[in-house]
């Protein structure tokens, strides 16, 4: 079993002292990728002295669901106002993230910029990034968001960051064995390339899946279904657009609206 977890407390106290680097390629973790330790519970109490130690006393935190009982996760960090280093929005963002790592939940995390969006009134810019495995696999619904003022200052961080167990590194399931258990399963018109990814499921539950983009009415009706990359399990199946009136992907059992 694979543990993606965060840093115990002695860890949490290092300093990395990064330089930030724009990320071409996803930042590798510290412990390389072999994959993280055992999770060391920890108390809120002691974390949140941690952060509020580097970033201040004003810091205000926010715990992602679920994790404060062994491993306390920071969502949002507001009232900051850390200097970063770099030539660009993502640059400064990544120094930042590089620096903190550990304290932020990202030590056996890789992470990707998306995006950069300039507030309004040239208030700053908030930086979007992608989480990975060290190994490159994308992580479903996994983002960072770092806001910057207009002088570079960080001001906030969010992340949707969890810690994760992947009890499969490698997926013993063929692409193609993949599309025939959705194809089984679901009422389809057409289907796409499936992509190895990562969905967690909940703390410290993950698993290796297909993520597949399947049609049910060509350019009516869009989806993506998740299978377990070992099992062959339907994990998840979402609507790949908000606008579109078919809101559940329908079984082979189900009636196909005319």
């Amino acid at each position: 079993m694979r543990l993606f977890t965060f840093p115990s407390m002695s860890a949490a106290l290092l300093s990395l002292a990064m330089s930030g680097v724009a990320l071409a390629t996803p930042t590798v973790g510290p412990n390389g990728p072999n994959g993280a330790p055992s999770p060391t519970p920890v108390s809120a109490d002691v974390v949140a002295a941690d952060l509020r130690g580097a970033f201040g006393p004003g810091l205000a935190i926010t715990w992602s669901p679920g994790t404060t009982a062994t491993t306390p996760t920071p969502k949002h960090l507001r009232r900051l106002a850390i200097a970063t280093v770099g030539a660009t929005q993502v640059g400064r963002a990544t120094h930042f993230l590089t620096t903190h790592r550990d304290r932020l939940g990202l030590r056996h995390l890789a992470f990707r910029a998306l995006d950069t969006k300039p507030l309004p009134r040239d208030l700053g810019h908030v930086v979007r990034f992608e989480l990975l495995t060290l190994e490159n696999l994308e992580i479903q619904d996994m983002s960072l968001v770092v806001r910057l003022d207009k002088d570079g200052l960080v001001r906030s961080f969010t992340s949707d960051a969890l810690p994760f167990a992947l009890p499969a590194a490698n997926a013993t399931l063929t692409p193609d064995a993949a599309v025939a258990r959705v194809r089984d399963h679901f009422a389809i018109a057409s289907h796409g390339t499936p992509r190895l990814v990562v969905l967690v499921l909940a703390p410290h539950q993950a698993r290796l899946a297909y993520r597949i983009a399947v049609a049910v009415i060509p350019l009516q009706a869009h989806f993506d279904v998740w299978v377990d990359a070992t099992h062959g399990d339907i994990l998840r199946e979402s609507p790949a657009g908000f606008d579109q009136a078919m809101a559940r992907l329908p079984t082979k059992t189900t009636e196909l609206p005319k």
